[in-house]
C-alpha cells in the first residue's frame, strides 16, 4: 500500500484446491488504466511465449460466470482454453476484493495450471 505505483507481482508454486495441490503460475499488477485488456495481453503473451501460436494451438477465450467462481468483476473475467480444456483464467479484480485488503487502485490478475499447459503444449524446443 505504500509503494509507487505500477506493482506487479508473479508467482510459481503449489496452491490448494479442492483438497488437492496444484502446480500454478501466477500474476497481479496493481496500476492506474488497467483492467481486463492488459490482462488479457499477458495471457496471450505468455500463451506465446510458451509455443501455443507458433504450433498453432487452439486457444480460446469464455467469459467467466457466477458460478465459476473467482475475484473477477462480473464480465470482466474470462476462462483460457486450449484445445478444449480450461487451463486458466484471468481479469479484472473486483474492488470490493481489493478493499478487504486495504488496496485502493485497480488489480488485473490470472492464473494458469501449470500440468495442463505441460501437457496441452508441447515443449517448443523439441
Amino acid at each position: 500500500r505504500h509503494h509507487e505505483l505500477p506493482q506487479r507481482v508473479y508467482e510459481l508454486g503449489t496452491a490448494v484446491r479442492d483438497h488437492h495441490n496444484t502446480r500454478r503460475v501466477a500474476w497481479a499488477c496493481a496500476e492506474v488504466g488497467t483492467g481486463f485488456t492488459a490482462a488479457k495481453g499477458i495471457a496471450q503473451a505468455l500463451l506465446r511465449d510458451l509455443g501455443a501460436s507458433a504450433r498453432k494451438i487452439e486457444v480460446d477465450f469464455e467469459a467467466l460466470t457466477g458460478d465459476d467462481g473467482g475475484p473477477y468483476l462480473q464480465g470482466r473475467g474470462a476462462k483460457v482454453i486450449v484445445n478444449g480444456e480450461w487451463v486458466g483464467c484471468f481479469g479484472e479484480v473486483d474492488p470490493a476484493v481489493s478493499l478487504e485488503f486495504g488496496l485502493k487502485v485497480p488489480i488485473q490478475a490470472g492464473e494458469f495450471v501449470v500440468a495442463a499447459l505441460e501437457e496441452l503444449i508441447p515443449d517448443p524446443v523439441l
